[in-house]
């Protein structure tokens, strides 16, 4: 991803400002915005992680709750949804790893990741 479009994330949806706040629900919120701009949780991931956040973005594989369905905000059906960590590193991880056998994994998970939407 080009340096100028991880300036633009970062700047636009205050994504390290606010990390520092290790709110996962505030951190999922401003994701949300990203992806209605059409961000992808990949870049999202990628710009956490050249900036050192707390915040990491996992595929979560479990079945979803009932009653929603998981896609991106323009309607694409999506088949794991956002699950945030704002731990430190060791127990982010660890989080991560519930869902999947490495952090490349994940990473490529995130492309078919989507929002828990309520039905």
């Amino acid at each position: 991803m080009p340096r100028q479009q991880n300036r633009i994330i970062v700047k636009t949806f205050k994504l390290i400002e606010k990390d520092r706040n290790r709110d996962d629900k505030e951190m999922s919120s401003l994701i949300s915005k990203c992806l209605n701009q059409g961000v992808t949780l990949q870049q999202v991931e990628t710009v956490l992680r050249q900036n050192r956040c707390y915040t990491y973005v996992i595929a979560n594989t479990k079945t979803p709750p009932p009653n929603t369905t998981i896609s991106l905000p323009d309607g694409t059906a999506k088949i794991y949804y956002l699950f945030v960590s704002t731990k430190d590193e060791e127990y982010a991880m660890e989080d991560l790893l519930k869902f999947s056998s490495s952090y490349e994994e994940n990473f490529q998970k995130l492309a078919e990741t989507g929002l828990l939407i309520k039905a």
